[in-house]
């Protein structure tokens, strides 16, 4: 009407996209380094203890991707009531999918739980140090 809703449209547009790209560069960077580690894992310690340790990872990482998939699939004040909804379903979700890959890890494949935690939680920590490292 007076020329805002433009700007207001670029402004919105802008942050979602900034958003998903920021949401890409963490899932990239958290599948270096768990890829990295597992590799190193192997070498060190065997097969089952590095694929014990990639799966914990990967279920960050899998976690975190449906996670933000949801996070940025809506934005702007207009869209408020979608945004919130989408967020609470992607945390849904993301606790859903946690619980059940921990259940096929440990009663169906019979992983280690040390390294599958501390794989999980080294993609937890990479994934906050990416996200701040990224909006530098």
């Amino acid at each position: 009407m007076f020329g805002f809703e433009d700007n207001e449209v670029n402004l919105v547009n802008k942050l979602a996209i900034e958003g998903k790209e920021l949401a890409f560069k963490v899932f990239f960077y958290q599948s270096i380094v768990v890829i990295f580690i597992t590799i190193t894992v192997l070498i060190f310690f065997g097969k089952f203890t590095a694929f014990s340790y990639f799966y914990g990872g990967l279920v960050n990482i899998i976690t975190s991707g449906v996670f933000g998939f949801f996070a940025f699939r809506f934005s702007g004040a207009r869209q408020n009531k979608l945004v919130v909804k989408s967020f609470s379903r992607g945390t849904k979700l993301k606790l859903y999918i946690t619980l059940l890959m921990s259940v096929v890890a440990f009663s169906v494949l019979g992983l280690e739980p040390a390294p599958l935690f501390i794989g999980f939680m080294v993609s937890n920590v990479c994934q906050w140090a990416a996200m701040l490292y990224t909006k530098k």
